[in-house]
């Protein structure tokens, strides 16, 4: 996922990353099924005419998913950005995911979040400019058997605390 608006070093990064998994030795990888959120963005790079050509892959390139928390909770791995609404979404799903913070921004917001990801072990955090197709291939074969992990319970008092203050009008 790149986001509403899409982000090119994504795009570019799960293209290689097809093409690697069709290079690749471990035929496993040949059974991957893609979806692509490639986002809106005006001079957004088209998907490429062979991106779902010949290979097993099945690759689905979308503009805009209008059930994130669906999807995601069908997926096994998650690869793209770290915005905060899409860490919570990775934490709920309990994906391991390949992150790769957009460095534009100017607080490092996404950044703090893929630490934060990682920190819990659901994370991994990769370089936009530096990262490529076969360093995702490895990720993925590093993970492959990595069980989604349960969504966390929210802490009983803190639920306690809010029933209260609805109750008290506070």
């Amino acid at each position: 996922m790149g986001g509403s608006l899409g982000a090119a070093a994504i795009d570019r990064l799960v293209w290689d990353l097809m093409e690697a998994a069709d290079q690749a030795p471990d035929k496993r990888f040949r059974d991957l099924a893609i979806v692509h959120v490639i986002g809106k963005r005006a001079g957004a790079p088209q998907v490429p005419a062979g991106a779902n050509r010949g290979h097993r892959i099945t690759y689905k390139a979308v503009d805009f998913l209008p059930d994130v928390p669906s999807v995601l909770g069908a997926a096994s791995f998650y690869l793209g950005r770290s915005g905060a609404a899409t860490a919570g979404e990775i934490i709920a799903a309990g994906l391991p995911a390949l992150l790769v913070p957009d460095p534009q921004h100017s607080d490092l917001q996404q950044l703090a979040n893929a630490e934060e990801l990682a920190r819990l072990g659901l994370g991994t955090i990769a370089d936009q400019e530096t990262a490529s197709g076969r360093d995702a291939l490895a990720w993925l074969a590093a993970h492959w058997d990595t069980p989604k992990r349960p969504a966390p319970e929210p802490p009983a008092g803190l639920i306690g605390e809010d029933i209260l203050q609805v109750a008290v009008g506070g």
